[in-house]
């Protein structure tokens, strides 16, 4: 049996996230990892504000989809170190500070809701959806609409919003996939960063991985 997601998490300086108690603080109180023995005399303290500005958000196994010839638009998915390795979708744009970032839920709540927004949008009617800090509606009358997710937002136009729309279950499906290999990520991110070689995966671990490209994403950011 494989354990749990918590259970199975690598603790320590090399671990690529931050505890769960870290990430559970609140936002005015800098939460602060304190180095252990092992890793010697010459290792400072490092508060959560520190590392998100030295440091992007780290994601794994990124898979990237422009919604638009000029590329200015993007949906992707990996694997998040800095939320427990949930798999996640990130849609944002160029010159756009932060992207707007979905947990498996809030995807398949967009996919529902997808084609009666591109109707209304269309027709130039009006339609919002609202469910806890997930929105979506439309803007005005000018073939625009918004998505907005835990205070970040990104606007779309028509064309971006047929292509999602038309390839919206290719993303579901991929998001699903890595649902179903995310303990075997885990295990082997433990393995991985002990080793100074490249560590095969295990006999039986999931197919939807690609573990060599997955090693060097790791070794890269160590």
């Amino acid at each position: 049996m494989y354990p749990s997601v918590s259970s199975a998490m690598p603790q320590g300086k090399r671990a690529l996230h931050l505890t769960q108690q870290e990430l559970q603080a609140p936002t005015k109180r800098p939460c602060v990892w304190q180095p252990r023995p092992e890793d010697g005399e010459n290792s400072t303290a490092i508060t959560r504000t520190q590392l998100q500005s030295t440091l992007p958000e780290r994601v794994l196994q990124r898979r990237v989809y422009f919604l638009n010839p000029e590329r200015t638009k993007f949906i992707s998915l990996g694997y998040y170190p800095a939320r427990n390795y949930d798999p996640c979708v990130e849609i944002g744009g160029l010159g756009r500070k932060k992207p707007v970032v979905l947990t498996t839920y809030y995807l398949s709540t967009l996919s529902q809701h997808l084609p009666k927004l591109f109707e209304s949008v269309c027709a130039n009617e009006s339609y919002e959806h609202k469910e806890m800090s997930f929105r979506l509606q439309t803007v005005g009358r000018n073939n625009v609409c918004k998505l907005t997710y835990d205070q970040n937002s990104i606007t779309f136009k028509l064309n971006e919003l047929n292509y999602l729309l038309a390839h919206i279950a290719t993303f579901e499906n991929q998001l699903s996939r890595y649902s179903i290999a995310q303990n075997d990520v885990i295990l082997y991110v433990i393995n991985a960063l002990d080793s100074d070689v490249y560590v095969e995966p295990r006999p039986h671990a999931s197919t939807y991985v690609l573990y060599d490209v997955l090693y060097d994403e790791l070794k890269a950011v160590m």
